[in-house]
C-alpha cells in the first residue's frame, strides 16, 4: 500500500512542470504533506490544480483535495468550496450546499465566508432578508480587514437604492485613498439618499474633499452654511468655504449665491468688518444684476444703515431695477430726481418716477 502512495506521488509530481517565474508556489511540497493527512496542504493543493498553479489544472483533483480538507473542517476549503458550489464551478451548482459550507466557516471566523453569509441576508439570496444578521456578519469580517465587508457596512443602509456595489466600492475606495473628488462624490451620495440620519457624515466628507482643495465641495459648503437648509445658517463658515473656492478655481460664482452671502454678513451691523465684506459680496452680485443686492444697496444707501447716505449710489444701483418696473425703486429715483440729492434735479424725469410709482399711493403722497 504505501509502494503504491510513492508511485502516485512520484506520478503527480512528474506534472509539476508549469511552474512560472512570478508563481512560485511549491505544489510538490503540497502532494506531499497533503498525502500526509495535513489539511491546509490539501486545501492549497486543492487551489494548485484548480488554478493551475505550478501544476496542471485538474478539476477532480482539485475537488478531491479540496473535500479532504473539508472532512477535516478546514475553514479555508468550506469556504472555497461553498463558492464553487455556489457559482457550479467543478461542481454541480447546489446552494444548499453553499449555505451549509459557507456557514460552517463562517462559524469559525473565516473572514470571507463571514462576508459571503452577510450578501446571503443582505440579498435574500438562499435565506430571508435580515440587515441586522447581515450587518453583523459584515461586521465581523470587517475586523479582520475584509475589504469587500468594509465596503458593504459603509454602504448597508443604501442597498436598496440603484447604485451599483461598483460604484460603492469605488467611492469607498477614493475616500481610503483620501482622494477629494471621491470624498465630494460620498458627500452628494449622502445628501441625496440618507435623509437627516446621514446629514452630518455629508457634512464631514465635504469638509475632508473640502481641506483636499477640492473647490466644488468648498462652493458646496459655502452654499449649505448660506442657505441653512441642512445646517444652521453660518456666515462666518460661508465666506470661508467661499474664498476658499475663489482661490481653487476660476468658476464664476452665482449671484445669488453672493448676494445670500452678502445679506448674512451685513446682517451683523455690529461687526464692521463683516458688514463691509458684506456689502462687497452685494457690490459684486449688483454687477451681475442681481435684483435683491441691487435693491439692498439702493436701499442702505439711501436710508443711511450702517454707512453714510449716499444718494449717488443710490441712484446707481435704482436705476436698472426701476427700469425692470421695481416700484421702490422708483420712488428712491423719483425722489432724488425731484429734490436733486445724488443727481442733478430734473423734474420731468422725477415726475415720471413718480407717476410710474403711483400704484403706491401711500409713498406718492409721503413724498409730495
Amino acid at each position: 500500500m504505501k509502494i503504491g502512495k510513492i508511485v502516485i506521488i512520484a506520478l503527480l509530481l512528474c506534472f509539476i512542470d508549469f511552474l512560472s517565474a512570478s508563481e512560485k508556489i511549491d505544489a510538490k511540497n503540497f502532494i506531499i504533506k497533503a498525502s500526509q493527512g495535513d489539511a491546509h496542504s490539501q486545501y492549497m493543493l486543492g487551489l494548485c490544480y484548480y488554478h493551475g498553479y505550478g501544476i496542471k489544472k485538474d478539476f477532480q483533483l482539485a475537488l478531491r483535495n479540496l473535500e479532504r480538507a473539508v472532512e477535516q473542517n478546514y475553514a479555508p476549503a468550506q469556504c472555497f468550496l461553498g463558492k464553487c458550489y455556489l457559482q457550479g464551478k467543478i461542481v454541480e451548482k447546489n446552494l444548499d450546499k453553499a449555505f451549509q459550507l459557507l456557514k460552517q466557516s463562517a462559524e469559525k471566523n473565516y473572514a470571507d465566508a463571514l462576508f459571503e453569509m452577510g450578501t446571503f441576508y443582505l440579498t435574500g439570496k438562499i435565506c430571508a432578508k435580515d440587515y441586522k444578521i447581515a450587518e453583523s456578519y459584515f461586521q465581523k469580517a470587517s475586523s479582520q480587514n475584509q475589504k469587500n465587508s468594509q465596503i458593504m457596512l459603509f454602504f448597508i443602509d443604501f442597498w436598496d437604492t440603484k447604485t451599483t456595489v461598483k460604484r460603492f466600492e469605488q467611492l469607498y475606495q477614493g475616500v481610503i485613498e483620501n482622494n477629494g473628488e471621491s470624498q465630494y462624490q460620498l458627500a452628494l451620495f449622502y445628501l441625496q439618499n440618507g435623509g437627516d440620519k446621514y446629514r452630518d457624515r455629508a457634512i464631514e466628507y465635504l469638509k475632508k474633499s473640502a481641506d483636499n482643495n477640492y473647490w466644488q465641495a468648498q462652493y458646496k459648503l459655502c452654499e449649505i452654511y448660506t442657505t441653512g437648509q441642512i445646517v444652521e445658517k453660518n456666515y462666518l463658515e460661508a465666506e470661508k468655504y467661499l474664498s476658499l473656492a475663489e482661490k481653487n478655481t476660476e468658476f464664476l460664482i452665482s449671484d445669488k449665491l453672493m448676494c445670500e452671502i452678502g445679506v448674512l454678513l451685513c446682517q451683523d451691523l455690529n461687526n464692521k468688518k463683516n458688514f463691509a465684506k458684506g456689502i462687497n459680496y452685494l457690490k459684486r452680485a449688483a454687477e451681475l444684476n442681481n435684483p435683491n443686492a441691487l435693491w439692498i444697496l439702493a436701499y442702505y444707501n439711501n436710508q443711511g444703515i450702517n454707512m453714510p447716505v449716499n444718494y449717488a449710489e443710490a441712484v446707481k444701483y435704482a436705476t436698472p431695477l426701476a427700469q425692470k418696473g421695481h416700484v421702490e425703486a422708483k420712488l428712491i429715483l423719483a425722489r432724488c430726481y425731484l429734490t436733486g440729492l445724488g443727481v442733478k434735479a430734473d423734474y420731468e424725469k422725477g415726475f415720471k418716477y413718480l407717476v410710474d410709482a403711483s400704484p403706491k399711493k401711500t409713498e406718492v403722497q409721503l413724498l409730495l
